[in-house]
């Protein structure tokens, strides 16, 4: 905001909200969710699908033995479908 000179409300007015789905997956143990060998993959994976054009966010909990994925993408059915895939293998 101070090296463009703007007020926030201007700024946020560039931006184009996405769709997100979180997911929350029970773990017995939290770590890096990208050192597991069984979710590293399909991290990767949508990080590729989705560039430039939405995201994913991978996150233990800071309270629960939980790991959070927010996707977000320009539509929502397709992120949805991405979680749903790989929470069907």
């Amino acid at each position: 905001m101070k090296r463009e000179g703007n007020k926030l409300s201007q700024l946020a007015a560039i931006m184009t909200p996405f769709p997100q789905v979180l997911l929350n997956l029970r773990v017995r143990q939290k770590r890096d969710p990208e050192q597991v060998p069984e979710f590293a993959p399909f991290i990767r994976k949508i990080q590729e699908k989705f560039a430039n054009r939405g995201g994913i966010l991978v996150r233990p909990s800071g309270t629960e033995n939980l790991i959070r994925v927010m996707v977000e993408g320009e539509n929502e059915k397709e992120i949805s479908g991405c979680i749903q895939r790989k929470m069907g293998e």
